[in-house]
C-alpha cells in the first residue's frame, strides 16, 4: 500500500482537491452519457423510420407489383441517408 492513502473516516472531510477532481468526474460521465442518450435517440428514430418505410415499400408493391424496383431503389436511397445521420451523429460525439 502507498503511504500516501490515507483511510477514510466516516465523518470527516474530503481534501478539497480531492473534492473537486470527483466533481469533475461525476460531470465527464454525466456528459458521456448524455452523448450515449443522443445516438442511441438518433438510432432509434432511424430505425422507425426504416421500418416505416419498409411496410409502406411493401403495401404499395402489393398495390402495383410493377413499382417493386423503382420503390426498392427509393427506400435504399433513404435508408442509406439515414445511415449517414446516425455515423455522423455517432462520430460527431466521439470526437
Amino acid at each position: 500500500m502507498s503511504s500516501d492513502i490515507v483511510p477514510y473516516r466516516a465523518g470527516s472531510r474530503l481534501p478539497k482537491a480531492v473534492s473537486r477532481e470527483m466533481a469533475q468526474v461525476k460531470q465527464q460521465a454525466l456528459v458521456a452519457a448524455v452523448k450515449v442518450q443522443g445516438i442511441e435517440f438518433v438510432t432509434r428514430q432511424a430505425l422507425f423510420a426504416v421500418a416505416g418505410l419498409s411496410d409502406l415499400e411493401g403495401q404499395l408493391i402489393g398495390q402495383v407489383p410493377l413499382s417493386e424496383p423503382r420503390l426498392n431503389a427509393i427506400v435504399n436511397i433513404a435508408t442509406a441517408a439515414m445511415t449517414e445521420v446516425v455515423r455522423d451523429a455517432a462520430w460527431r460525439e466521439v470526437r
